[in-house]
């Protein structure tokens, strides 16, 4: 099993694909990391260029 550097997490930080799916990784965690969730805007894949401040109707209640 290889494991993931923080070389890796730089190198993807510069791709077109780490700008697509970061965010819905970011999304996928607060969604497992909280009991109730009343909105969250996370755009991700070709959303991502939409003009949009990534988590601004985000309501988080833990």
């Amino acid at each position: 099993m290889e494991f993931i550097t923080s070389t890796h997490l730089k190198q993807w930080a510069d791709t077109k694909e780490c700008q697509s799916l970061l965010p819905e990784l970011m999304r996928r965690l607060i969604c497992a990391s909280v009991k109730q969730l009343n909105r969250l805007s996370f755009p991700s894949g070709d959303a991502v260029h939409i003009p949009e401040w990534a988590g601004a109707d985000t309501w988080v209640l833990i």
